[in-house]
Parts: C-alpha cells; sequence; structure tokens
C-alpha cells in the first residue's frame, strides 16, 4: 500500500511493527504509534496526506475468526471506531471521492 503522505514509500507490517519501505534507499523504517501493542499483527494501514493521522486495522479476537476485527483505530489523533457485527480483514482510508 502507498503511503499517501509520502510519494515513492510504502506501508509494511509484520507480527510486532509498521513500517514504512524506501524502495530508492532500499530501507525499512519503523513507525511508532501510540504504543507497543497498537503496531502488532497491524493487517492493514491508510494514512491521510497532509493531515499525518493513519488508520489501521488487526485482530481484535473477539469475533469469529482469528484474522479479523470490528474496530479500526486512528492514530495522531488516537481514536477508535467500532463497526458491530462486522468481520474485517482490512480497511483503507477513503479520500477524493469525485474527485
Amino acid at each position: 500500500m502507498p503511503v499517501l503522505a509520502a510519494p515513492g514509500r510504502f506501508w509494511a507490517s509484520a507480527t510486532a511493527h509498521l513500517w514504512q519501505y524506501g524502495p530508492a534507499g532500499g530501507r525499512f523504517t519503523r513507525v511508532p504509534l501510540g504504543s507497543e501493542e497498537d503496531g502488532r499483527d497491524v493487517k492493514s494501514v491508510g494514512d491521510e496526506p497532509g493531515a499525518g493521522r493513519l488508520l489501521t486495522a488487526a485482530p481484535d479476537h473477539a469475533g469469529p475468526c482469528s484474522w479479523c476485527t470490528s474496530v479500526l483505530t486512528f492514530h495522531r489523533p488516537d481514536g477508535t471506531r467500532v463497526l458491530r457485527g462486522t468481520h474485517l480483514y482490512e480497511a483503507r482510508r477513503w479520500a477524493g471521492w469525485g474527485a
């Protein structure tokens, strides 16, 4: 997934951390979130260009599957959005509809 606020960079996640990859330098840079727990098992990430706000989705282990969630987490500023009854694997920030 491309980093919208930094063209040419890409989001990557691993078991314990969130990263940005810069192919020009061939480097991964760790992206700190609010806590260590916030970076665990991130299945998807998206950013808001200009504002720097992030949206992540990670399993909440409360649904019928080990990989899904009904909670979306925002960072910078922090917050959550619960979508009861859903079983999401990924979420994306959608901007520019009709632009």
